[in-house]
């Protein structure tokens, strides 16, 4: 069995699979997830009229935090896991909650709103396992 530490933000989110006792615990980074308008603009133009109050910045955020919930889903169902460890920003982690299935979110075991997706894996685990 696994524990699954998502670390992630508005912009990104990592995987990483831990397994082995506590007292020796192997971490591995399995997957890594990009909005997709990270590295580049929204566009001038939106579908919707310019008095709008559409934002495009947090539709592709919300975008971003369904998929990324979806994917703790489909590793939900993949079975072998035992827990999730959340590790997000706060705001990033707020909408998250809201996304997640009731199956899912029955296996998050501990969750820190604080964001570490620039943190090398020791950081990350200590957050996650030492708090």
């Amino acid at each position: 069995m696994y524990s699954y530490i998502l670390v992630a933000d508005a912009g990104q989110a990592r995987f990483l699979r831990v397994s082995g006792p506590a007292t020796a615990r192997q971490v591995e980074e399995t997957e890594k997830m990009e909005r997709p308008s990270l590295h580049g603009d929204l566009g001038t133009t939106t579908p919707h009229a310019t008095n709008s109050d559409f934002d495009p910045h947090a539709h592709e955020v919300d975008v971003f935090v369904k998929k990324v919930a979806h994917r703790l889903d489909e590793l939900r169902q993949a079975g072998g896991i035992a827990d999730f460890v959340l590790l997000a920003e706060p705001h990033f982690l707020g909408k998250l909650r809201k996304q997640l299935t009731a199956p899912t979110s029955k296996m998050v075991s501990r969750e820190f709103s604080r964001d570490y997706t620039h943190a090398d894996t020791k950081v990350i685990m200590k957050a996650a396992f030492d708090a």
